[in-house]
């Protein structure tokens, strides 16, 4: 890579993080302040959820207009209503306004954007390794983020007694405008705006795209893994209550899943490069994680050691 295609792919990579940081670090609280805002599971289900919807309804239409205006205007338009939607949820009294908080959020959707800023200011030949580190990233900030928003959660009630999940919603909007100091200020701009014509909308493409059957087989296994994830994500939390385990102590769990996941995945990584076995791999990550879900059936998760499976569970789901 040149030094125009490191600084977008660092820069970018790091826009990507502050990004996500601030959407993960929220996933292992909610449902534990669901009595603080007098909401019902429903509620706070859907407060967990309905990110992914809004981010859903505009990630194509914002995607679209970057390639009309401009990429940056895009972006930075979209880290506004992300810090907007942190700061609704920040200080919502409700479950009804903390889901209009978290609706906001994910009309910010500027992923689509983002990764066609990437490709432009990288040559077709650096393209597929710059794209593998934003999704290193991407998953980086996901291990980091579950570990750290009960941290700073924690940390915000122990030194000026407010809430602990809108301290950490605060802190996701002071993360939005630090990504939009990086967009306008480190983030190149590409020489021609449209220099990748395959970047360009086209009347006639989105009936191709829609008609991948391939694409769409990708798309439900990504919704099936997340929707997994987001799940656990509210049960795991109340159950760690349960057990007896301080709120203030789950990030050493998490840290405990993460570090072992990451560890567990690096031979299935190998292998997979190494002997052309990620087919294979991948198939067992799938059979794995139902297995777990199985057992956590069978054994309910009342006893300490459903937390051993939850080790499988979080390799599985890392490779």
């Amino acid at each position: 890579m040149n030094a125009l295609e490191k600084r977008a792919l660092s820069t970018l990579a790091s826009l990507y993080a502050l990004r996500m940081m601030g959407l993960f670090m929220v996933l292992p609280l909610l449902s534990l302040y669901q009595s603080d805002y007098n909401a019902s599971a429903s509620l706070m289900g859907l407060a967990l959820g309905i990110y992914g919807v809004s981010q859903a309804m505009f990630q194509i239409p914002l995607g679209m207009l970057s390639d009309k205006i401009g990429r940056k205007p895009v972006i930075v338009f979209g880290l506004v209503l992300f810090a907007a939607g942190s700061l609704v949820a920040a200080y919502a009294q409700t479950g009804g306004w903390l889901i209009v908080g978290r609706a906001l959020q994910g009309s910010g959707a500027i992923a689509a954007s983002v990764m066609a800023l990437l490709t432009d200011l990288t040559r077709e030949e650096h393209r597929t390794k710059a794209l593998a580190v934003v999704g290193m990233i991407i998953g980086l900030s996901f291990s980091v983020a579950v570990v750290l928003g009960p941290l700073l959660a924690n940390a915000v009630e122990l030194f000026t007694g407010f809430n602990g999940l809108s301290g950490v919603f605060f802190l996701t909007a002071i993360f939005a405008l630090f990504g939009i100091l990086v967009v306008l200020f480190l983030v190149p701009s590409p020489p021609d705006q449209h220099a990748h014509a395959d970047h360009r909308w086209a009347k006639g493409t989105f009936g191709l795209v829609l008609a991948n059957k391939q694409l769409w087989l990708m798309c439900i296994s990504v919704f099936i893994l997340h929707l997994g994830l987001i799940v656990l994500f509210y049960v795991i939390p109340l159950k760690l209550n349960m057990m007896g385990i301080e709120q203030k102590w789950h990030w050493a769990v998490y840290i405990i899943v993460v570090v072992f996941g990451f560890v567990a995945m690096v031979p299935m990584m190998i292998m997979s490069e190494k002997y052309q076995k990620g087919a294979k791999l991948f198939k067992l990550s799938v059979f794995m994680m139902m297995f777990v879900s199985l057992v956590w059936a069978l054994i309910g998760t009342d006893q300490w050691f459903w937390l051993l499976p939850f080790l499988l569970y979080f390799t599985a789901f890392t490779f």
